[in-house]
């Protein structure tokens, strides 16, 4: 009796190692910020990157935008107004989320993209532009990940009869991406996680998009929406059909040790 004993203990000691292991999946993991920089744009003129704190340049994209508020894009002469009024250029700008804890399996907001449609003089519209999302989740990490946008500039007709879309006032132009969202599954000491771009919605319940129409005269935004999810810990805690593997091993030793007496 002194093995069946000992097996007892075994047993609630491998039950109770695999509740705290399911436990641990529950747990919630601090994530520090993201950001989106803006990579390039495709067409347009007189293009500027910058934040929205009012400061932009000519030189590049990766010079002045900064890891916190919101990173634009933005392009064109304004149809009123001179190629130096950065607030009356039409554009594209990202702002992610700053610290916050999410558990896993939760769906999250990563940011809000929003385009600014301006009236602008056709020939400085911008086709394109790519965005370097950087997920920083502290110590799991920093994951990017990139996106590319299409875009689609109309132009301001008299009627809304001859708007390309559904219109306000002439006339709306339309953002579109790529339907495939990207995932990462990376691992942090033994422990394997993985980073699910789900896409991008007005709510976390709502249904996701593709594309959206931006009506002129207005900024039009939505929000990206993403899920961090872990695999099941390998601490070395018996499976069920393993527990059930010692429970055939003890009756066995202990029918045997009968056997002998």
């Amino acid at each position: 009796m002194k093995f069946n004993s000992t097996f007892t203990k075994l047993s609630a000691i491998a039950v109770s190692g695999a509740i705290l292991s399911s436990a641990a999946i529950a747990e919630a993991v601090s994530i520090n910020r993201t950001t989106g920089f803006w990579t390039g744009v495709t067409g347009g003129e007189e293009i500027v990157y910058g934040n929205n704190d009012g400061s932009s340049t000519t030189f590049g994209p990766s010079t002045v935008q900064g890891t916190t508020g919101e990173n634009q894009a933005r392009w064109g002469t304004p149809f009123q107004g001179s190629a130096s009024d950065h607030d009356s250029k039409s554009g594209l700008g990202f702002e992610g989320v700053g610290a916050t804890d999410v558990d896993f399996g939760e769906v999250f907001q990563l940011g809000t993209l929003t385009h600014y449609n301006n009236p602008i003089h056709l020939g400085g519209a911008a086709s394109a532009a790519s965005l370097d999302l950087e997920l920083d989740l502290g110590d799991l990490g920093v994951k990017s990940f990139d996106f590319n946008f299409d875009i689609e500039e109309t132009p301001n007709s008299e009627s809304l009869e001859n708007c390309a879309y559904d219109s306000d006032v002439p006339c709306a132009d339309r953002i579109s991406w790529t339907s495939a969202f990207s995932s990462e599954s990376f691992t942090v000491e033994g422990q394997k996680y993985t980073v699910e771009l789900l896409g991008f919605s007005e709510t976390a319940g709502s249904s996701l998009i593709q594309e959206f129409i931006s009506q002129e005269n207005r900024s039009s935004a939505v929000n990206l929406f993403a899920r961090l999810t872990i695999a099941p810990p390998s601490t070395g805690v018996p499976e069920p059909a393993a527990l059930l593997g010692i429970g055939f091993v003890g009756s066995y030793l202990v029918a045997r040790r009968r056997r002998r007496g």
